[in-house]
């Protein structure tokens, strides 16, 4: 089994890295480096009223352009991930939740991150703010709708976003909700 010999902290600002000294079951020292990041809410939202899917689009440093993906935002330590996804589609589409379900909890990147995020499908129906994202977060957030034939021909490229979608396709043909 492998084991941490040693854990040092190289970064220590929005992300946090740490330098690792591990053994594995080969007995092979080796040196790894870790991303230490909040656990994070995701959900595929869809407008009861409009039968259309909500979608966020917003300049990402990881990719170094714009992205559409679902709602998504980082737990707040202590708070139920639940309370957060409710939360995090208010700041950044504006709607209130009437419904939600937890699908998966899974790891976004365990090789070298150890973010974990709750994936949701949610619906909404009554826009009770602008939405966009903090200001004071730096967000910039446009959003997108699309409908149920728009979103099969849409290319999307975030994981939680393609898990999220397949999961309500599959439902769908299962007859699930």
């Amino acid at each position: 089994m492998s084991k941490i010999l040693e854990r040092k902290n190289l970064y220590n600002g929005y992300l946090k890295v740490d330098s690792l000294k591990i053994i594995n079951d080969r007995d092979q020292v080796m040196d790894l480096e870790v991303i230490k990041r909040k656990n994070a809410v995701s959900s595929l939202v869809k407008n009861t009223k409009t039968g259309k899917f909500i979608f966020v689009n917003q300049w990402r440093p990881g990719v170094e352009d714009y992205i559409t993906e679902t709602v998504a935002g980082t737990i707040i330590p202590g708070e139920d991930p639940q309370e957060c996804l409710i939360r995090e589609i208010e700041e950044e589409i504006g709607y209130k939740v009437d419904y939600t379900k937890f699908l998966y909890e899974c790891y976004t990147s365990p090789g070298a991150d150890t973010e974990k995020i709750n994936i949701f499908y949610s619906e909404v129906s009554e826009k009770i703010s602008s939405g966009g994202g903090l200001e004071e977060e730096g967000e910039t957030i446009n959003t997108i709708e699309l409908s149920e034939k728009e979103l099969s021909n849409y290319t999307f490229k975030d994981a939680k976003t393609i898990i999220s979608i397949l999961h309500y396709q599959v439902s769908q043909l299962q007859g699930i909700k």
